[in-house]
């Protein structure tokens, strides 16, 4: 039995299939949108021509001193 994921780490852009599209196929799949934490080459969610709706957002490359309370914040996915 597959589960849906409890949280996604999410590029914008990506080969193939980039992250608005990764969150389109998602909503047309019926599938529940999990929190989402977009790690990117844009510094801010404002300079990237995306419309994810992020729950966070960090900049490449990811410093995990800074991914990883990012990742364990109880209330942010609550």
């Amino acid at each position: 039995m597959r589960r849906p994921p409890t949280l996604v780490l999410l590029d914008v852009r990506m080969p193939i299939l980039d992250g608005v599209g990764f969150v389109r196929e998602l909503k047309w799949r019926g599938c529940p949108i999990p929190p989402i934490i977009v790690i990117s080459g844009f510094s801010h969610p404002s300079d990237a021509d995306a419309e994810i709706p992020a729950d966070s957002w960090i900049a490449k490359p990811p410093k995990l001193d800074e991914l990883l309370p990012t990742i364990a914040q109880p209330c942010a996915f609550a």
